[in-house]
């Protein structure tokens, strides 16, 4: 019969790795990384100047990132709650509807002549998604290794 040498000692790791990254731990990590993308997107995120004495700049201020329950864990979101948001992100009419940017398969651009999009957020996602997935990757080996000590 063979014998494995150490396993009580890995066993142990193991369940102190459980016990140490609960779900806030993975949810920091994710929102330090999605930061990235947020910074990005307020860079993107165009400011309107329609008229004298006005200043612009409510859609990129209500741009956050978040952590949010899901049922099988944690998302972690980086958008804004402004309602027109989505208006210039995609754009609208006809204007937005030729322009071919990706969007939501229930997004209706409407008939009117409406406005080309501008997109921010998903630019910023494309731009910054290997260093969110490299930076949470680092971040949750050095909690491994810390667990495993």
């Amino acid at each position: 019969m063979a014998t494995i040498e150490g396993l009580d000692r890995l066993t142990r790791k193991l369940h102190r790795l459980a016990e140490c990254t609960p779900q806030p731990t993975l949810a920091r990590h994710g929102e330090k990384n999605m930061l990235r993308v947020e910074r990005v997107a307020k860079q993107r995120c165009p400011v309107g100047k329609s008229r004298p004495g006005y200043t612009g700049g409510r859609l990129r201020n209500s741009i956050g990132t978040q952590a949010v329950e899901a049922d099988d864990g944690v998302e972690i979101r980086t958008g804004t709650n402004v309602d027109y948001g989505p208006f210039v992100e995609y754009g609208t009419g006809r204007r937005g509807a030729e322009a071919g940017v990706d969007h939501p398969d229930d997004y209706n651009y409407g008939p009117k002549p409406g406005t080309a999009p501008r997109p921010f957020l998903r630019p910023a996602w494309d731009e910054e998604k290997v260093n969110v997935v490299q930076g949470l990757a680092k971040d949750l080996q050095k909690t491994v290794r810390e667990a495993v000590r």
